[in-house]
């Protein structure tokens, strides 16, 4: 059973792998674009936790994050994986591999910042929320720092490559 289940992990991870390798892009403002669109679904993954966060705070059934949760760090996963193992296309190491660490940050803040409050019982008081609570609006001010690097990167292979971000 073991060895099936390993098997068909490697062939999926190959699979990937050679999806991954096969992505073109036309010009480097394209590959820019689809790098940094992993913020734009982080973005919209976040407001769908803290949605759910503010329905279950008040009944205090903080297990009902979870599902969102491990939806978001799937999303993460899926992505760190798929930028680490990307060619790089023209000059784009820099900003790949800012990506790659944006993306090990937002990891670190779902296991620091949002899983916490899965572990909150029913009797939770509303002093250890607001606590949980402060400790995730500090992690997300280093996703803000986070973010400045990856912009940082962007901006350096836009120029290195003749276009400007917003355009």
């Amino acid at each position: 059973m073991f060895k099936t289940l390993r098997s068909a992990g490697i062939i999926v991870l190959l699979l990937f792998a050679l999806s991954v390798r096969a992505q073109q892009f036309e010009s480097a403002i394209d590959y820019n674009d689809y790098l940094s669109s992993v913020t734009d679904t982080l973005y919209t993954l976040g407001g769908k936790w803290g949605s759910k966060f503010s329905e279950v705070k008040d009944k205090r059934e903080f297990e009902k994050l979870t599902p969102v949760r491990k939806e978001i760090q799937a999303f993460i996963e899926r992505k760190k994986m798929e930028y680490f193992l990307l060619k790089d296309f023209k000059g784009s190491a820099r900003l790949r591999l800012a990506m790659v660490e944006f993306l090990v940050f937002q990891g670190y803040m779902i296991e620091q910042g949002f899983m916490p409050f899965e572990s909150l019982s029913k009797t939770a008081s509303d002093t250890v929320i607001d606590d949980y609570v402060k400790k995730l609006t500090t992690l997300s001010e280093g996703e803000g720092n986070m973010l400045q690097k990856v912009i940082k990167e962007q901006e350096a292979y836009a120029e290195k490559n003749g276009f400007r971000i917003g355009d």
